[in-house]
This record gives structure tokens, C-alpha cells and sequence, in this order.
């Protein structure tokens, strides 16, 4: 069975989606599901949170994040695939004396001015901004459809705001969640 894709987004910042994203990650690893965080946020707050200090500056130095498997990908056109992006068992919490099987690609604060860089590129070949994000969407989805084979579930923590990032992962999502403060 396929694992499940869910995309945390909201236009604004501070409503939570790291906190939903992290939290949800850790509960269904703690259920037994075998959980990858894609952390689609320049700010790095997911990254941090599960890998800390330390782990998330080793990724970051070696070249590990989704901003270089895209500047890699997409701006370089190497032919890499997400899953050698992917850092497991960096989750240093424990369910019923057992590490979650919580695994990450991090981000790095590098990851806006790819995008940027990407859009540029393209568009100074012609490319409008939706056949931006079909191209992203194509060369993601069958990395994603890797990943679905590995993983029961496939988190993105998107950036505040719809980049074109953002879309790309709402729109490969079963699920978007949508965390919102109530007032």
C-alpha cells in the first residue's frame, strides 16, 4: 500500500504548522508508521526541531537538504532522486522504550534563493510561473511516488505564503492541513 502525502500550509506565519508538523510526524511514528518530514521552509524550524543543532548543520555542511536535492535537480539537472536526501532515524524521541521511525530531508536557509534562482532561469527562457510549477510538480512526483513505497507517511512543513514549492506540494498532497489561530 502506497503511503499518504499530507501538505501543512496557511498563507500566514505563526499558526503552527511546524508545531502540527513535528507533533503529527512523532504520533504516527509513535503508532508504528514510518514517517519522513519534508521541510519546505527556508526558516529551517522542523529541521531543527527533530535533527537539533548539531545534525541539521552536518546536513547542512554535506550538502543533505531538499535545498541542494533541488538545486541539484533542478537548477543543475542532476539525476538524483529524494530518497538520497533523506536522514533516518533522527527522531530522539521514544514510544514505549522504542526511537520512533521518524526520518527527515531538511532544509536550509539557502532554499528561497534557489527558488528564486529557478524562477529566474525559467523564466528568462520563456516559461510562465504555472509551467514552472508543472515542470517541479512532474520531477517531483515520481520521487514522491519512490518515497510513498517506503514511507506510510510523507509530511511537507511548507513556508508561509504559496511559493511555488508550496504549490507543488499541495497540489501531490492527499491531504492539506490547514492550521489556523482561532481568533
Amino acid at each position: 500500500m502506497a503511503g499518504k502525502v499530507i501538505a501543512v500550509a496557511n498563507m500566514k506565519g505563526g499558526v503552527g504548522k511546524t508545531t502540527t508538523v513535528v507533533s503529527l510526524g512523532e504520533a504516527l511514528a509513535a503508532d508504528g508508521n514510518r514517517v519522513l518530514i519534508v521541510d519546505l521552509d527556508a526558516q529551517m524550524s522542523a529541521s531543527f526541531a527533530i535533527c537539533g543543532n548539531a545534525l541539521l548543520n552536518r546536513l547542512i555542511t554535506a550538502g543533505y537538504t531538499i535545498t541542494d536535492f533541488l538545486d541539484d535537480t533542478l537548477v543543475h539537472t542532476e539525476k538524483l532522486r529524494m530518497s538520497d536526501y533523506t536522514r533516518a532515524e533522527v527522531s530522539h524521541v521514544t514510544h514505549r522504550g522504542e526511537r520512533l521511525d521518524l526520518s527527515i530531508i531538511a532544509a536550509s536557509a539557502r532554499l528561497r534563493e534557489i527558488e528564486r534562482e529557478l524562477i529566474y532561469e525559467l523564466t528568462d527562457k520563456g516559461m510562465s510561473l504555472r509551467a514552472i510549477e508543472g515542470r517541479i510538480l512532474e520531477h517531483l512526483r515520481d520521487d514522491l511516488d519512490d518515497l510513498r513505497e517506503r514511507y506510510d507517511y510523507v509530511i511537507f512543513d511548507c513556508a508561509p505564503g504559496i511559493s511555488a514549492f508550496t504549490e507543488v506540494a499541495i497540489r501531490l498532497a492527499d491531504m492539506v492541513i490547514v492550521p489556523t489561530i482561532p481568533d
